[in-house]
């Protein structure tokens, strides 16, 4: 089986190595995927934004150990590193504390084809089928938030 390793950037030594996944593996990933997002979306929202709570105090706990990673892996100085730790945190407290209010139902102007954000699935006929012609309900698929960082003017 084809493996792949993580190197450090400052050092140039292996920290893990790790299997690629076949055709196969790929298949089963993505279904875990579908099925913890079927379980996911039960959830309810308040039950969410205390989970992302609770992420945002573990991500700031363990932050020196997550920082450690991110030095090792992608080679940032330490202080940068702190920093995005810290940053994920506030995401997790910001969405936890404005994630439901995102999720009320609205109606909203306008719209995209469904054509520009989605793939049919045809293939599999238990999931959703999409109509190019259907305009997008937005719909959260993930707890995962975009980054909503200050940009230089």
């Amino acid at each position: 089986m084809t493996r792949i390793t993580s190197i450090n950037p400052a050092t140039g030594e292996p920290i893990a190595d790790h299997a690629l996944l076949d055709a196969a593996g790929i298949d089963a990933a993505l279904e875990r995927a579908w099925a913890g997002w079927q379980d996911w979306r039960t959830v309810p929202v308040a039950a969410r934004s205390e989970r992302l709570q609770r992420l945002g105090t573990v991500l700031r706990r363990r932050a020196d150990s997550f920082a450690s990673m991110i030095v090792q892996e992608m080679g940032k100085p330490i202080s940068q590193a702190r920093g995005e730790v810290e940053k994920c945190a506030v995401l997790c407290d910001w969405y936890a504390a404005n994630g439901a209010a995102m999720l009320a139902d609205a109606v909203r102007e306008g719209g995209f084809p469904m054509e520009a954000l989605f793939h049919t699935n045809k293939h599999k006929p238990d999931r959703p089928q999409y109509d190019a012609s259907r305009m997008v309900t937005l719909h959260p698929m993930t707890s995962a938030p975009l980054y909503q960082g200050r940009y230089p003017d």
